[in-house]
């Protein structure tokens, strides 16, 4: 019996991906068969990475999908109208562009409503050790977040940090600039 189909999960946290890969793709054949790859990102320059890149500009055979936290109705708080003008009076720098400009996703700008400021500020408490960093990782709103997020090291923080950027005008404005300097950093 020959595979038909393979589901590749977690493919970014393999050991030796590029010798399991290529025993995995000689037992499913070319035609009349499936692969799904679903993984968290784990980094920028790994193998998941790299097909990620690829597929995203049409190089490989495979589909990219992201699924953004914001899509998922159950990531969001109702909350009463005197703590929504709160929520609004603190907004920080993230939370203003999400709200105003917001993130790309299937082929249209989609913008956060208070309801999901207020589960994100509930779970970068209650799930992210008070960490915004650690919501970014496990709840990215776009793919270059969450390759950044999980791979961002010490040292590419502080050059990201170091980086001035005038006048963002759309929230992906900061993850074109920090794609453009990390492909740089990119192994080949």
């Amino acid at each position: 019996d020959t595979v038909q189909m393979a589901h590749v999960s977690e493919f970014a946290f393999w050991e030796n991906p590029e010798e399991v890969w290529t025993s995995l793709r000689q037992a499913v054949p070319d035609l009349g068969s499936e692969i799904i790859i679903e993984s968290t990102a784990n980094g920028i320059g790994n193998m998941f990475h790299q097909f990620w890149r690829e597929a995203e500009e049409g190089e490989n055979d495979f589909l990219p999908i992201f699924l953004p936290w914001f899509v998922d109705p159950r990531y969001s708080i109702q909350v009463p109208e005197a703590e929504q003008a709160e929520i609004l009076e603190s907004l920080d720098d993230y939370e203003v562009r999400a709200m105003t400009q917001g993130f790309m996703f299937d082929e249209q700008m989609v913008t956060l409503d208070v309801h999901q400021i207020a589960w994100r500020r509930w779970a970068i408490k209650n799930k992210c050790n008070n960490d915004y960093r650690y919501f970014r990782q496990e709840y990215p709103a776009t793919p270059l977040e969450a390759f950044l997020a999980t791979g961002e090291s010490n040292y590419m923080a502080g050059k990201l940090r170091a980086v001035h950027v005038p006048e963002l005008t759309d929230i992906n404005d900061w993850f074109l600039v920090a794609s453009k300097m990390l492909s740089k950093y990119t192994p080949m």
